[in-house]
C-alpha cells in the first residue's frame, strides 16, 4: 500500500538543536510505569520505536540520586550498578537496530569498578561482541553540539570525533566506609591475632 503524500513530511529529516534525526518520529521521554522496577520492558519499550524507525528514542524520566526519587511514581533511575545494566538493555535493544554507539572512559576498561571480579572480562567482551565502539583512557574535553574532543589521560593529545548526541554518566559514588571504619581502628587492628599471623 502506497504511503499518502500527505504524510511525506514526516519521514523528512529535521534538525533539532545541533543534531538532525532520519525523521520527525520522536519519542518524548514520556513515562511507560516501567521505570527501574521493569528493566526488561522498559528496554522493550525503546527497542520497539527503534525497530519502527522512529528518529530519537528517549528513556523516561531517570532520577540520578536516591534525593530526587519519585516513589510511589515510577521513574528510571541510575543509582547504582543495576541501573547501569539496566540501562545497558536499552543500548543493546538500539544496538539490534543498527544504531551506533560509542563507549568512552576515563578508565582503561570497561566497568572498571569491576576490575576485580570475574564480570569484568563478561561484560567488556559483551560490549565488544555487540559492536560497542570502546574509546578507553579518554576525558571529554568539549562538545559543541555536533562534535566532542577527546583528551588521553596519559599524553594529553586531543582528538575530535563526530556525534549525534551525547549521554553523560558521571563516577560512581565510591562505597568506601568500611575501608574508613577500619582506617580509624588501625592501630587497634594490628595488634588483633587475626591480623598477625
Amino acid at each position: 500500500m502506497a504511503r499518502n503524500p500527505y504524510f511525506d513530511i514526516l519521514f523528512e529529516p529535521v534538525k533539532i538543536g545541533p543534531v538532525t534525526t532520519k525523521n520527525r518520529f520522536y519519542q518524548v521521554p514520556h513515562a511507560t510505569a516501567h521505570g527501574y522496577k521493569m528493566p526488561n520492558s522498559h528496554a522493550g519499550v525503546r527497542g520497539v520505536k527503534a525497530e519502527g524507525g522512529w528518529g530519537v528514542v528517549n528513556t523516561e524520566y531517570c532520577s540520578i540520586h536516591p534525593t530526587s526519587d519519585d516513589t510511589p511514581y515510577p521513574q528510571a533511575n541510575i543509582w547504582d550498578d543495576a541501573d547501569i545494566a539496566a540501562h545497558a538493555l536499552i543500548a543493546e535493544k538500539l544496538i539490534e537496530q543498527g544504531c551506533r554507539i560509542d563507549f568512552v572512559s576515563t578508565y582503561s576498561n570497561v566497568a572498571a569498578w569491576t576490575q576485580h571480579t570475574v564480570e569484568q572480562e563478561r561484560i567488556q567482551a559483551r560490549m565488544i561482541n555487540l559492536g560497542i565502539n570502546i574509546i578507553p583512557s579518554r576525558n571529554l574535553k568539549a562538545f559543541d553540539g555536533n562534535r566532542v574532543t577527546l583528551e588521553c589521560v596519559y599524553t594529553g593529545s586531543e582528538e575530535e570525533m563526530q556525534v549525534d548526541g551525547l549521554v553523560m554518566i558521571t563516577a560512581r559514588v565510591p562505597n568506601d566506609d568500611l575501608y574508613y571504619e577500619l582506617e580509624s581502628q588501625a592501630e587497634a587492628l594490628s595488634t588483633a591475632a587475626v591480623l598477625n599471623r
